[in-house]
């Protein structure tokens, strides 16, 4: 069973995929596959069997005391295994090992010296000394070998080049007038449907077709090299049947409206991926196709050519009420004529945008492996947090020159922008004393652990653990 261990990849990469290498018994000869079971069994518990050089056997395990007496469903007969279980449940968790691997390998754990050190050092790398970051990237992705690599970069720089060619195009040599700018219904659409929709929907067909097929055979234990490459999934239909039967008929459930035909491939599971101990690849197309669904349908809302739709300027001076005034009466005249009016607008979502993203990325990990490479997570979000304090600032400062510049309080009078100004003195106040009271019961709790860590009661304090 060692020989299912994959050392070459990196150390994430490598549990994930010994862990799939022990979930299946064919591998294992018929006269150790009841043994493989039972250990496969403990594994799921959390209980782990440890071959010592002195030729001894020690448990590991993170179990709580309630789950115990199921042990003796796997190994009946072992008392002494119950009393290692409880005393290795109290070890403190630099000490404790992932469960279900085949193999001894360093992984980080959630520990700050640990996190230091790999800051210090480097990431974990691969064989070919690649950073994980960019191993959790590229797999997400499909890429599976250096030529696959050398092929998107040389893409890259093509479209690169070719968009620094349009902007210098469209600059010096057809440059749009400024009307073209302020056709705010027009550009809309073209974002919604074109950008958003579309883009989504091109990334939908890309992990179908490649990154899903790919993802499979990797995770599998499948040698990279022997993969075929990602046109040849996209060319060869017979490639594609075999491993999913429902592309022989193509496009026609689609069209016909029979799309149960593609559950075979394409069904929303759920939850994380044991494997890659992230979010299923599967159920991120189903989101991109959602989402590409809603934008195609979103970019045909507002009026253009043929008059029919809604008009932006329209849906703003419609929304009055008895404690708006005027609404927001002016507003579409303010962002059509104002570039930093409309800038701080846009940095002010994307920042707040930005701190979801920051925040879900651990919490919903996207990429493979991203749950337990902590360096690289741990970067990922003060990289987002990061950029999201410099976008509010932004927001914060581009918002100002236009009301320095740029606003004439009696041009729009009594609307929205005009009565939050007129409020400002009670709406800070309000929100002073929120933040104040926010921030100092936060600030109690950090009081109370560092009390009680001081006076020797861990158990004691607010965690994700302790309290139960």
């Amino acid at each position: 069973m060692s020989g299912l261990y994959y050392s070459d990849k990196a150390n994430v990469v490598a549990d994930g995929l010994s862990r799939l290498s022990m979930d299946s018994v064919s591998f294992v000869e018929d006269s150790k596959k009841k043994l493989a079971q039972e250990v496969y069994q403990l594994a799921r518990l959390s209980v782990r069997l440890v071959d010592t050089d002195e030729g001894d056997i020690w448990v590991q395990s993170s179990l709580k005391s309630s789950l115990v007496s199921e042990v003796h469903l796997c190994v009946p007969g072992v008392n002494d295994l119950r009393q290692g279980i409880l005393a290795e449940a109290h070890v403190k968790i630099e000490h404790q090992k992932p469960s279900g691997s085949m193999q001894e390998f360093s992984i980080p754990t959630w520990k700050w010296e640990v996190v230091n050190i790999d800051f210090m050092m480097g990431l974990p790398q691969t064989r070919h000394q690649h950073d994980s970051v960019w191993v959790i990237i590229w797999r997400a992705s499909g890429i599976a070998s250096e030529l696959q690599l050398y092929c998107t970069k040389m893409g890259a720089l093509l479209f690169a080049a070719l968009m620094l060619f349009g902007g210098w195009f469209h600059y010096h040599k057809a440059e749009p007038k400024l009307s073209w700018f302020q056709d705010v219904e027009s550009m809309a659409n073209h974002h919604l449907a074109g950008l958003l929709g579309l883009g989504s929907l091109f990334w939908v067909g890309h992990q179908v077709h490649i990154s899903l097929l790919i993802n499979q055979f990797l995770n599998t234990g499948v040698d990279p090299k022997e993969i075929p490459l990602p046109h040849e999934f996209f060319l060869n239909r017979d490639l594609l049947a075999q491993l999913h039967p429902s592309f022989v008929e193509e496009a026609t459930p689609f069209f016909t409206l029979n799309w149960s035909k593609y559950a075979d491939f394409f069904t929303f599971h759920r939850g994380l991926d044991l494997v890659i101990r992230g979010l299923w690849l599967i159920d991120i197309a189903y989101h991109h196709l959602a989402i590409a669904i809603l934008f195609l349908i979103a970019g045909h809302m507002y009026k253009t050519n043929w008059g029919i739709g809604h008009g932006l300027k329209d849906i703003l001076e419609a929304h009055k009420g008895p404690f708006t005034g005027q609404g927001h009466k002016g507003l579409y005249e303010i962002l059509t004529t104002s570039w930093h009016a409309q800038l701080s607008l846009n940095l002010a979502m994307l920042g707040s945008l930005t701190i979801v993203v920051a925040h879900y990325m651990y919490s919903m990990p996207p990429y493979p492996y991203l749950a337990t490479d902590y360096c690289t997570q741990l970067s990922l979000f003060t990289r987002h947090i990061w950029i999201d304090g410099f976008l509010i600032v932004g927001a914060a400062a581009h918002a100002s020159i236009y009301m320095v510049r740029y606003y004439d309080p009696t041009t729009w009078h009594n609307n929205l922008l005009d009565r939050v100004l007129r409020h400002r003195d009670a709406i800070i106040s309000h929100l002073n004393w929120a933040c104040i009271f926010l921030g100092f019961h936060s600030f109690g709790l950090y009081i109370h652990n560092h009390t009680i860590s001081a006076l020797g009661c861990p158990q004691d304090m607010f965690s994700n653990t302790a309290i139960q």
